[in-house]
């Protein structure tokens, strides 16, 4: 697509200390067109560069498989037909050949350092099988004045209980509840 980034590995499957780096991206998305280039492009954009982004597309009528099938390597696209998020990211865990997972929703941004960050909690405690990140809302982009006033977005970065925030070891994942 004209104006994407070319990927180019960072650091890959590198092995420090023994740990295996590879992390599978996994992003769900239904008609999520608006902002799916976006998402894929904080990935792409990531410090610690992730070893493969599968875009699982649930039964989308708009062009999300397109948008995302146009990046190319490292990105794969799977459709199925619309099942839910849960269903989608199962799929996705499935397909994935990375020691760790990650989730991204499809209108979602990742900071630039969020797979680096987690990764060095895995390098310095042991054991550890999942990270949760901080998030920071924020308003999309065409809201009017009005929308955002009505909307609460706190500006400071809160826990983040969410998928798009979970960085966890392949090997501890429990498939997510498909009617979700």
């Amino acid at each position: 697509m004209a104006g994407m980034k070319k990927w180019t590995p960072r650091h890959g499957a590198v092995l420090q200390r023994g740990l295996d780096l590879r992390v599978s991206v996994i992003i769900p998305v239904h008609n999520g067109a608006r902002y799916l280039a976006q998402a894929i492009e904080s990935v792409l954009a990531q410090e610690l560069a992730a070893h493969e982004i599968i875009v699982v597309d649930d039964g989308s009528a708009d062009q999300s498989a397109a948008i995302a099938a146009g990046f190319g390597n490292p990105v794969r696209v799977l459709r199925q037909t619309k099942r839910g998020p849960g269903a989608a990211r199962n799929a996705g865990v499935r397909a994935a050949t990375g020691a760790f997972l990650a989730f991204l929703d499809a209108d979602d941004l990742w900071a630039s350092a969020k797979l680096a960050r987690q990764m060095a909690a895995f390098e310095t405690i042991r054991g550890l099988d999942v990270v949760f990140t901080h998030v920071r809302n924020f308003h999309s982009p065409e809201l009017t004045a009005a929308q955002r006033e009505r909307i609460s977005c706190p500006p400071e970065a809160m826990p983040g209980m969410i998928p798009s925030a979970l960085l966890l070891r392949a090997a501890a994942f429990m498939p997510f509840a498909q009617d979700l």
